[in-house]
């Protein structure tokens, strides 16, 4: 026997649509919902409107039914009194019948004290037994009932009851009063279906009227709330759409002074504001990637999640990539070209390998080239905090240079200094050799003649040893500019050292139009410091003086003691420095040279590694058209 398990139907995709149709068109405009509010409002003031007036109309027709119910049997039961009085029962059976036969009456009865009825409009009543309340008040009563009608269908009726008092008139026929008190009781039936048609009749309308009323009021307030309070939301609605989708120019018009308006103004405000902020947010950005564009190397930065945040145009061409295109390569494609994160325990990675403790790292990697072809840079990266939508996340900064590039800019670098300092030290032998070549070629024809006096002899001989002095000491110069510097510091004179560096460059200053004075202390003061490494220190700022004056200018040297700290001090007229690039003149690899040429970028570098090893202190002050001046305070050698 197989069970066949019966499935419940799926419900109709169209059933399903019409909700979600019907609540996203309710909740789709602040006036429909306004609109749908105040009509079932309405239609719900107007029902409990009906219920109300149905019942207080309704009560107050019964009551007054009631009471007119209680007049006619007044006048009934005088009818009544004047026939039994006369004795004619059949007049008071024909009283009973025409009134029974009256349109809203649906009968008429006379019980006697027992409750047995002895008159009545239906003759199919007669002599029936009628319960009558044991409390029936003086003043008789009439309430709603419900009444058995043939048998078939059931009628609601105001009966009304009232007792017929005897009295002397009647004491003849009804006995004693004090025995007799009641002759009799008057029963009328009322039609009540009459009284509820008027009270519903008269109900409906007074709730239509009130619907009315109510429905003039919703469009009246309905015209008074679109002014005041939707037009001015749906143009603050629309206002903030334009705003979010990137239009900073839209405002919203203010005509009032209500909450509204208030509202709109400081709407305008906030879009003001934005406005300004984009702007600068705009500027900001923009001086952010010019800065990075104009860096010579090329710069990317990463984020936890290996995608490339930020390039510059030096990273773009040396992979010769878009910016684009660039931005949507992952780290590990660029530089290995893997469709995956790279192994860190096999491949350095920064992401991994940066942390608070090991901020910054150098190495060398191979980078993929949009062709095919591979590139060896040397990679700086460093580790750094960006804000985000989810707080501080670590990132990374490379910096990153082509070693072939980079191999040939410093050979050629170092090929022209080498150049220009040879250009100097054979101007400065040229002449001493020249001048022994003369006092040689003198004492020859001298010896010659035969005519070669002692004294000139001597004279001649002095001429030669000291040019050969000359010779010598710019040997020496340059052996002190170039050996490698000693582990053991010595003294060294501040005077002496700066004199040298001014003296090798002697012939490029002359050769560029470049006037060097020299001014020192008198007292030749001495430091503590290694002798190759001063000269270069100051031969570095020297040379970059000369840097700045492509169209020449003047070197001033000049040393001084101050608060036992020796003051060396080299200013210049050149172009200057301009003053979001002071702050950057001593960072490795930053080179802005006014010739033109491109520098290395590492002699500052190495000037203020080491001032800050001679316990000494580095200022500049520059003022870009009119000059630089460098500062080196230096602890004196008995301090």
């Amino acid at each position: 026997m197989s069970v066949i398990a019966e499935r419940s139907p799926l419900p109709s995709p169209t059933a399903e649509r019409w909700p979600r149709r019907l609540r996203a068109w309710w909740a789709a405009r602040l006036r429909r919902k306004i609109v749908l509010a105040m009509l079932a409002a309405s239609a719900l003031a107007s029902i409990l409107l009906l219920l109300v007036f149905f019942v207080v109309y309704r009560s107050q027709l019964e009551q007054e039914r009631s009471v007119a119910s209680m007049q006619i049997n007044r006048l009934l039961e005088a009818a009544l009194e004047n026939a039994m009085l006369k004795r004619d029962v059949p007049g008071l059976q024909q009283i009973v019948s025409r009134l029974g036969q009256q349109p809203d009456i649906l009968g008429v009865r006379i019980l006697n004290p027992a409750g047995i009825v002895r008159f009545t409009s239906d003759p199919l009543q007669a002599n029936v037994r009628f319960q009558v309340p044991n409390d029936l008040p003086a003043t008789g009563f009439a309430q709603f009932t419900v009444i058995d009608k043939d048998n078939d269908s059931d009628r609601e009726v105001l009966r009304s009851i009232k007792p017929v008092f005897n009295r002397e008139p009647c004491t003849v026929c009804h006995g004693a009063l004090e025995i007799h008190p009641i002759n009799g009781i008057l029963i009328v039936d009322y039609d009540a279906r009459t009284l509820r048609i008027q009270a519903r009749n008269s109900a409906l309308g007074l709730t239509a009227g009130a619907a009315l009323v109510m429905l003039f009021s919703c469009v009246i307030g309905y015209r008074a709330l679109h002014r005041y309070v939707i037009a001015p939301v749906d143009a603050l609605a629309n206002a903030a759409q334009r705003l979010s989708e990137g239009d900073h120019g839209v405002r919203v018009p203010t005509r009032d002074d209500d909450e509204l308006a208030q509202l709109g103004q400081a709407f305008n405000r906030m879009a003001e504001n934005l406005a300004t902020s984009y702007g600068e947010l705009q500027a900001q950005q923009h001086y952010l990637r010019s800065l990075l564009d104009s860096l010579p190397d090329a710069v990317r930065v990463i984020s936890p999640e290996h995608r490339v945040l930020a390039v510059n145009d030096a990273y773009c061409k040396l992979l010769g990539l878009s910016r684009a295109a660039a931005l949507e390569q992952k780290c590990y494609r660029s530089n290995h070209g893997l469709d995956e994160p790279c192994p860190p325990t096999l491949v350095l990675c920064p992401l991994h390998a940066l942390d608070d403790a090991q901020p910054m790292l150098k190495y060398e990697q191979r980078m993929s080239r949009a062709d095919g072809s591979e590139v060896v840079v040397e990679t700086v990266a460093s580790r750094i905090l960006l804000a985000g939508p989810d707080g501080e996340r670590p990132c990374v900064v490379e910096s990153l240079r082509d070693l072939s590039t980079l191999a040939r800019y410093s050979q050629e670098q170092r090929l022209s200094e080498i150049g220009m300092l040879a250009a100097g030290i054979a101007h400065e032998i040229h002449n001493p050799l020249a001048s022994v070549r003369l006092a040689v070629q003198s004492l020859a024809r001298s010896a010659d003649d035969r005519d070669l006096a002692k004294g000139e002899l001597q004279d001649g001989l002095a001429v030669v040893d000291g040019e050969i002095d000359r010779c010598i000491e710019v040997t020496r110069r340059l052996l002190l500019l170039c050996r490698h510097p000693d582990e053991v510091l010595q003294y060294v004179d501040v005077n002496h050292a700066m004199h040298d560096a001014a003296m090798l460059l002697g012939y490029e200053a002359l050769a560029g139009g470049i006037e060097q004075t020299e001014d020192y202390a008198a007292e030749s003061p001495l430091v503590y410091a290694d002798p190759s490494e001063l000269r270069m220190m100051i031969f570095n700022i020297v040379q970059n003086a000369h840097h700045a004056m492509p169209e020449g200018g003047r070197v001033d040297l000049r040393s001084r003691v101050e608060e036992q700290m020796v003051l060396i001090e080299i200013t210049d007229t050149g172009v200057g420095i301009a003053p979001e690039n002071l702050g950057r003149i001593f960072q490795p690899f930053y080179s802005r040279r006014a010739d033109g040429a491109l520098g290395t970028g590492l002699g500052l570098s190495i000037v203020r590694s080491t001032v800050t090893r001679y316990h000494g202190h580095i200022e500049v002050d520059s003022t870009p058209g009119r000059g630089t001046r460098f500062r080196i305070r230096l602890p004196l050698a008995g301090r």
